[in-house]
């Protein structure tokens, strides 16, 4: 009989091989990785660079996370995506005095917006998301997408993996991914990859490219765990699924595949003290076909 069908407080461990993939845009990716312009209602966009996404960075772009994200941010991450190196004074500037709207750095991404984003109404209210048009934020998530792109690469690299390595995730965290000391990192270790100058590896050279090639790197190098990132919604679901098989009184579904790679787990004795006797069954079926295969 169950002790606690609390499920929060059960815990559960799932195997990577049983979790899917985070789902990538292959295709996109690898325009990406080209650097491709992308297209957004007929107006073209580059490809981010490590020097855009490390200013974004420095005044904590919510475009870059879309957590609270306005119209707001999305000009900001667009005009510095699109000017570069050429506004790294007026955001230092405008980020020591306030981040004021009225500042030179803001003044003149809207003015840059009302010529290369005209699918939006910046008329309105530009603090508030434009709810009312489906088609605008359709294009703004597009955009969105195009951004978190550049990121798959760093994705690939184990938490700890060495210099120049964003922490592992699913996309940007708070951390500083693109501060001074992991820049110099993945600077010092690209550099003669590459074979072509620091500004050009901030500036010109697709982040999407200096993500995989630093992955690729780690897997020469035998660092363990470089691979693409499982889909956080799906880890979510294993382990909801794997906390009510335990309260059921089930086996995991990879103990059934490989039970004498995956042995009973106390929390599921101790729930389910009869599922012993279901497994020690499954255990030695597995051990006679081992034994009769060689």
């Amino acid at each position: 009989m169950a002790l606690n069908t609390d499920l929060s407080k059960i815990p559960v461990e799932i195997p990577g091989s049983y979790i899917k993939e985070k789902e990538i845009d292959l295709q996109n990716e690898t325009f990406s990785f080209l650097g491709s312009a992308f297209y957004v209602s007929g107006f073209s966009f580059r490809v981010p660079s490590m020097g855009v996404m490390s200013l974004l960075e420095t005044f904590e772009s919510k475009f870059i996370t879309m957590d609270g994200a306005n119209i707001t941010d999305m000009i900001y991450a667009l005009y510095v995506n699109d000017r570069r190196e050429d506004v790294v004074d007026d955001i230092c500037d405008w980020y020591n005095t306030g981040m004021e709207v009225d500042h030179k750095f803001s003044v003149e991404a809207f003015a840059w917006a009302h010529l290369k984003l005209p699918f939006f109404d910046l008329d309105k209210d530009p603090e508030s998301w434009v709810k009312s048009n489906e088609s605008a934020t359709d294009i703004a998530l597009a955009i969105h997408e195009k951004f978190i792109l550049c990121h798959t690469g760093f994705e690939m690299i184990p938490s700890g993996g060495g210099s120049g390595n964003p922490s592992k995730s699913n996309g940007p965290s708070s951390q500083e991914l693109y501060g001074a000391e992991s820049m110099g990192g993945i600077l010092s270790t690209c550099g003669s990859i590459f074979g072509c100058s620091w500004h050009d590896l901030l500036w010109n050279v697709p982040l999407t490219a200096i993500g995989h090639v630093l992955a690729a790197e780690h897997v020469k190098s035998g660092t363990d765990g470089v691979a693409r990132p499982k889909c956080p919604d799906d880890i979510k679901k294993q382990i909801t699924d794997a906390k009510e098989k335990v309260v059921k009184g089930e086996l995991f579904q990879w103990q059934i595949d490989r039970p004498l790679e995956y042995i009973l787990s106390d929390v599921q004795k101790k729930h389910s003290p009869g599922l012993q006797k279901k497994f020690d069954a499954l255990v030695k079926k597995a051990q006679k076909e081992r034994d009769e295969n060689g």
